[in-house]
Order: structure tokens, then C-alpha cells, then sequence
């Protein structure tokens, strides 16, 4: 059974090597279409073989607080209905490892979650 499971392992780690060349691929190309692309053109057809379809060029763009004067301008009962918190558990184990909150707090309220289970390889 162990031959199987390296034969697997193999064939595993080959095909990863496989989808991260092809996906650095893939970004050079994207990135040589978009250079290569005039200006005001937002749509690309194409076609290979029996296939064919359109490229499509996406902008995309993000919104960018400047927090803190949002904050100032809102106040804080806004602010609070506008944000969230969470915990950061590096900060709340910093503070167990001081001794600050008791370790029984954090096991008192809090639960381990399963997650689903993955393979992880690695190159020797």
C-alpha cells in the first residue's frame, strides 16, 4: 500500500508543479494582452480551434477609507454601527502568555472547529 500512496504523492506533487507553471503562464499572458490592449477596448474575441469567446477587460477598483477621519467624522455611536470587531488570537495569546486573561476564560469561550482536511507537500 505504501508504493501506492508515493506513486500518488508523486503524481500529486508533479501536477501541482504543473498548474503553477501554467498559472504564471497564464498571468505573463494576461498581462501581455492587457499591455498589448488599446485604450477604450473593452471586449476581445477569440477563438482557437472549435473553441471561441470574448476576453473581457476588467478594471477593477476598491474603496479606501482613511479610517481614522471617518471615525472623527461619524463619532462614535456611528462608528460603532459601521464597523465590526474580532478577536486577533495572537494578541489574546500574547495576553494569556503574561497572564493577563486567564487561560480558563479563553477555553470557557471559545470552541476548536474542524476544518476540511488537505494534503500539504512539500520539495525536499
Amino acid at each position: 500500500m505504501t508504493s501506492v500512496i508515493d506513486e500518488l504523492l508523486a503524481q500529486l506533487h508533479d501536477t501541482r508543479a504543473k498548474i503553477k507553471s501554467l498559472e504564471e503562464w497564464a498571468k505573463t499572458a494576461q498581462r501581455e494582452v492587457l499591455d498589448a490592449t488599446p485604450e477604450g477596448i473593452e471586449s476581445l474575441p477569440w477563438s482557437v480551434e472549435s473553441s471561441q469567446g470574448t476576453a473581457t477587460v476588467v478594471r477593477p477598483t476598491t474603496i479606501k477609507f482613511n479610517e481614522e477621519a471617518l471615525a472623527a467624522e461619524l463619532g462614535p455611536e456611528l462608528w460603532s454601527q459601521v464597523t465590526k470587531v474580532s478577536v486577533d488570537q495572537k494578541k489574546l495569546s500574547d495576553l494569556v502568555s503574561r497572564g493577563i486573561v486567564p487561560i480558563e476564560t479563553v477555553v470557557a469561550n471559545s470552541e476548536e472547529v474542524a476544518r476540511t482536511p488537505y494534503l500539504r507537500t512539500k520539495e525536499a
